[in-house]
């Protein structure tokens, strides 16, 4: 007996069995910088909320946008 076939999600988005979507909010990635005790990067951001592929890129673009908005302070290596 054979499956039906799984249906990809959209591109630029993950599917996470969760039901989750691919990036995290805002306030949920300031939440993760102060509370972390060491270096905070995109890499470490990424890895805590299981953030892979094309959702890196997302990533990217919301911590640029929030360095412009003054929430953040730092380069893409370390982040406060």
């Amino acid at each position: 007996m054979s499956r039906p076939p799984k249906k990809k999600a959209p591109k630029g988005q993950t599917d996470h069995p969760d039901g989750a979507g691919g990036l995290p909010t805002k306030a949920q990635i300031m939440a993760f910088i102060e509370q972390s005790p060491g270096k905070v990067g995109k890499r470490e951001i990424a890895q805590a909320f299981g953030i892979k592929g094309g959702d890196k890129s997302g990533l990217k673009r919301m911590l640029g946008e929030m360095g412009e908005e003054g929430a953040l302070a730092g380069n893409r290596r370390e982040l406060h």
